[in-house]
């Protein structure tokens, strides 16, 4: 079943809220005990109007982004299903290992959105490739020993780098 389609036949306008990430408060320093370090961000909108925001982030050896989008119209989705969205809106690519979490949340005004996470490296192995441009939260404070490379987001479009 294609959701953006199904979605079009029905001809409707549907004002899908954007996500509301004005509580994030960015970690840009990956000495803290988790060692997750927020790295940028990106926004856009499906075909049909859903309004999206990407999150790239990194956590010990791992880089990751994490999508959030309204979940209207995609109630009972599957990760699969989300996975399609996905690689048809944001042209993800899988070229390695596959590793996808699809979980509902609240946004900070208390919108049901998706939040999709996707593994897109791992150490130096490139998993998935994602074509956005990402916006950086500001100069991350790294420490000696961090895997600088994680700052990278494997893609296609030349320029994409935070570095």
């Amino acid at each position: 079943m294609n959701i953006l389609a199904d979605l079009r036949r029905r001809k409707r306008m549907v004002a899908f809220p954007k996500p509301d990430r004005s509580n994030l408060n960015p970690k840009l320093n990956p000495e803290d005990e988790i060692g997750e370090l927020d790295i940028g961000w990106a926004e856009g909108k499906f075909s049909d109007g859903h309004p999206y925001r990407a999150e790239l982030w990194s956590w010990q050896h791992l880089a990751a982004v994490t999508f959030f989008f309204s979940c209207l119209g995609f109630e009972s989705s599957t990760v699969e299903e989300l996975v399609h969205l996905l690689e048809k809106e944001v042209s993800l690519r899988f070229v390695g290992d596959k590793s996808v979490t699809a979980d509902k949340t609240q946004d900070s005004s208390g919108n049901d959105l998706w939040s999709v996470c996707i593994i897109v490296r791992h150490e130096d192995e490139t998993w998935a490739v994602v074509d956005l441009q990402f916006n950086p939260y500001q100069e991350a404070h790294l420490t000696q020993g961090y895997d600088e490379s994680l700052l990278r987001l494997p893609s296609d479009r030349a320029g994409l780098s935070l570095e």
